[in-house]
């Protein structure tokens, strides 16, 4: 299976690149009209849009006019909520990447992305098909197959916030005081 994926280098003019991705367990079956995935190395039928652009640094999201961070650089492990709203505040007074802007992606973004990697066959049903493992293909680099906090918040507990697990793809309201992983994500300008 190959993910076709625009790349964007530090000069902004565009190239298209091929990732290649062979899974150990063979196709995962009929491909969405709107992913851009190409199979068995043929080079027709291939969608002519593209949700993800790469940078250096940054995977941009069209479909969610979002931008990612490629690496979360320092991983600073798993953090309490309150710690991680904490670490993305310093990565905004830090200008990370450039930006001050950064935020916890909300459960919906995280979701998003865990969707689309489930349509290209990464469903979390092996240790080889987890969801890190697709996002890797799509161009984060350091994610792991563990919990990561969202920015929403338990409506009937305000002592719970999201979590999305991102080796299964689940999602639960997970304790406040419990500790999971931390990723940014900014607004597309």
């Amino acid at each position: 299976m190959t993910l076709k994926i625009r790349m964007i280098d530090h000069r902004r003019s565009a190239v298209t690149v091929a990732l290649t991705f062979l899974f150990l367990f063979g196709p995962a079956g009929p491909v969405p009209a709107d992913m851009p995935v190409q199979r068995g190395g043929s080079s027709t039928g291939l969608p002519q849009r593209t949700r993800f652009e790469l940078s250096d640094a940054m995977l941009m999201d069209s479909a969610m006019k979002l931008e990612w961070p490629r690496s979360m650089t320092p991983d600073v492990g798993p953090l309490r909520w309150t710690m991680a709203l904490g670490y993305i505040a310093q990565l905004n007074r830090d200008r990370f990447l450039g930006h001050d802007d950064w935020r916890l992606p909300s459960r919906e973004e995280v979701l998003s992305l865990v969707e689309y990697v489930k349509r290209a066959g990464f469903d979390g049903s092996s240790a080889n098909l987890s969801i890190a493992d697709g996002l890797h293909a799509v161009g984060l680099q350091t994610v792991r197959g563990a919990g990561y906090w969202t920015a929403t918040e338990s409506w009937y507990n305000q002592g719970r916030a999201w979590t999305v697990d991102l080796s299964t793809g689940n999602d639960v309201a997970g304790e406040k005081s419990s500790a999971h992983h931390v990723i940014a994500v900014r607004s597309m300008p």
